[in-house]
């Protein structure tokens, strides 16, 4: 999804409540991932993601492993974006 960004460079709440199908809850990445020298440091999610009995994401999970609690995972759609999409 290419959505819609503001003046800085930032995806709209609309687009990524879109994207996750759902409330967002943004995860800090820590260490931040590097890919194809973009810097990403924020995972969006769907905040009711579990209740909502959305699939697992194993990728998205394995990225946030040394941020969430042992045994957590991520379930549904993610989104990752660099600092200045996100604020």
């Amino acid at each position: 999804m290419e959505g819609s960004r503001d003046n800085d460079g930032a995806f709209s709440l609309a687009d990524m409540q879109q994207l996750v199908g759902g409330y967002i809850e943004a995860v800090k990445l820590n260490p931040v991932i590097v890919h194809e020298n973009i810097r990403y440091c924020w995972l969006i999610i769907n905040e009711e993601g579990k209740l909502l009995s959305l699939p697992v994401n194993k990728n998205a999970t394995l990225l946030v492993k040394s941020v969430i609690s042992p045994g957590d995972y991520i379930v549904g759609n993610a989104l990752m974006l660099e600092e200045t999409e996100f604020q």
